[in-house]
């Protein structure tokens, strides 16, 4: 007796993604399959199917991993800044166990399978990468990369899973290297170039210099991806960050001038009962119980057609929030908002003008 497994996730597979177990097995007389998942605390009772003409079962695992990411949800549990440039972090992969049952009108037989899951979702026609020291951003190879930094702001990116290696960041233009750091168990590490009041420049860990910086992450000394930093010179503006596709997190920097707009309703009225004929003093026979608001920001930038790509992903975040301050080097809060709208360009230009409306928090308002 044996179970055959047809097909099944690849390794650090995107989570969001369908993700189908496709097995059979040589046992006679099997009546139907169960599938049990782990941790049994979130997965109480077993899944039960069954198998198809050809004698196949198929599973998705999709739900069950959405359902155990959904714990964390999507906001950046790591927004304060540590004492290093940079840290593991967890949440970002997830081990999902599960065994597999086939019965027959006996005991039946079972396998224990093991996948490992990313926090992420690939387009049609988007491939997975091999390369384990791929940064969690927009790639066509899983090599190259191309980021903009705006200085003065925070900034920091993710490499996805990396362990028990020696790693260091290298500067070709300048010839300098970081620091190496050990790899940690955890596998994904954040690396941060800015944290808005220093940064790799102002602390000497690794000076970037104007405009393009040609990035090497390497392990136990190999080169292992590519990454172009722009560096932009500081300038006020929106500065917004956003959850994106890869399991990582994007930034942008939109223009300083914007154009906001306030909307406010009245959230009802109640009688006054002052019991007054005309010319008795009467006013108004209804109080108003006061009002709700919305405010919401229209913002814009002009972005390179690799800008472009990276931006794409804010518009089906699922989590964005704009930096309380607008002027570089200043410390602020990341705050919660909502983007609206959609979003068109046209790939012949090499420059497109980037508009964007979100809702902001609703403000506080005085009510009876």
């Amino acid at each position: 007796m044996s179970i055959t497994i047809h097909k099944e996730p690849s390794t650090l597979y995107p989570a969001y993604n369908d993700s189908y177990l496709e097995f059979s097995s040589n046992l006679s007389g099997q009546t139907h399959a169960e599938i049990t998942l782990y941790p049994s605390e979130t997965f109480t009772n077993n899944f039960k199917i069954y198998a198809d003409a050809d004698g196949k079962y198929l599973f998705n695992l999709k739900e069950a991993v959405k359902a155990r990411f959904s714990v964390d949800g999507f906001d950046d549990k790591y927004s304060t800044y540590p004492i290093d440039w940079i840290e593991s972090y967890t949440g970002i992969t997830l081990s999902q166990n599960m065994d597999i049952n086939i019965y027959d009108a006996g005991t039946g037989e079972t396998q224990n399978n093991t996948y490992t899951f990313y926090k992420s979702v690939k387009q049609v026609g988007e491939e997975i990468y091999d390369n384990t020291a791929q940064v969690n951003n927009v790639s066509t190879n899983g090599i190259d990369y191309f980021l903009t930094y705006f200085e003065g702001y925070p900034f920091s990116f993710e490499i996805q899973n990396i362990t028990g290696t020696t790693v260091e960041i290298k500067n070709n233009n300048s010839a300098m290297t970081s620091t190496a750091f050990t790899a940690t168990t955890t596998g994904s590490h954040r690396v941060y170039v800015s944290k808005a009041t220093s940064n790799w420049t102002t602390s000497s860990w690794l000076p970037l210099l104007a405009l393009h910086n040609q990035l090497e992450i390497r392990e136990d000394g190999a080169f292992k991806t590519n990454i172009r930093l722009k560096k932009v010179p500081s300038q006020c503006g929106v500065y917004l960050k956003w959850f994106n596709n890869d399991g990582g997190y994007s930034y942008h920097l939109f223009e300083e001038f914007h154009k906001t707009r306030l909307t406010a309703r009245s959230v009802g009225e109640v009688a006054t009962n002052t019991f007054l004929n005309v010319g008795e003093g009467l006013k108004a026979p209804y109080r108003n119980l006061g009002k709700t608001a919305s405010e919401r920001m229209s913002i814009k930038c002009n972005a390179t057609s690799d800008e472009l790509n990276v931006i794409e992903s804010l518009f089906t975040s699922p989590s964005v929030q704009m930096y309380s301050e607008q002027t570089p080097y200043k410390l602020g809060e990341w705050v919660n908002v909502e983007v609206i709208g959609s979003h068109s360009y046209a790939n012949k230009s090499n420059i497109n003008k980037v508009s964007v409306d979100i809702e902001l928090p609703e403000p506080m308002t005085i009510r009876l």
